[in-house]
């Protein structure tokens, strides 16, 4: 693994974990991109449900749906397609912390931490963060990878760096479908050059 000072902060649901699709199944809905692109927005799954069932789905019904479920909803979430690559990939850069935000329901932090136990390395099990506030952990030395453009806009705003992994909800949502494995190692790349400093040129 290449080490290097900067820890990079990598989200889970929407970025490496399939957070939609899982709800869909709940609902007896199976998931494919058409739906999947038609989530214009983070909120905008009882919509899409709501026009799947044709009946009306609220919020407050898929947060309890998904409440009943327990800590196998957030245990069981698949990846997606490109989840372990990206994983790979920032552990080629720098020591990777898993950092997610949890519902309000309990079951959901555990579940989390059951995935993480399940998927992750041995070495690697300890190095998580669920919170809600990711923007308290930037610094000059972190850098975020989120599917969230508040998440990552309040990352930067605080002092670190950060990159936007293309979804339709979001405002990479025109890149969605590329392949952007290489723009994160790009990222990454840039992210861990030294900064020389410049010799100041006398006469």
């Amino acid at each position: 693994m290449k080490r290097s000072s900067k820890i990079i902060n990598l989200d889970m649901d929407g970025t490496l974990l399939d957070f939609s699709s899982g709800v869909f199944s709940l609902f007896g809905v199976t998931s494919n991109d058409d739906l999947i692109q038609r989530i214009r927005f983070w909120d905008a799954i009882p919509t899409v449900l709501t026009e799947e069932l044709k009946r009306e789905v609220t919020n407050e019904e898929l947060w309890q749906k998904i409440d009943e479920a327990g800590s196998d909803f957030w245990a069981n979430l698949d990846w997606l397609p490109w989840g372990k690559e990206l994983l790979e990939v920032c552990e080629h850069y720098g020591q990777v912390v898993l950092m997610s935000t949890p519902s309000k329901h309990p079951s959901s932090a555990h579940g989390k931490i059951e995935w993480i136990n399940r998927h992750l390395k041995e070495d690697a099990k300890r190095h998580y963060a669920l919170t809600p506030c990711k923007h308290y952990m930037a610094h000059s030395k972190s850098l975020l990878i989120d599917d969230s453009d508040d998440n990552v806009s309040k990352f930067v705003k605080h002092g670190g760096n950060a990159y936007l992994v293309p979804q339709p909800w979001n405002s990479n949502s025109h890149k969605y479908g590329e392949s952007f494995i290489s723009d994160v190692s790009h990222f990454l790349e840039s992210e861990n050059k030294p900064i020389r400093a410049r010799r100041k040129i006398t006469k």
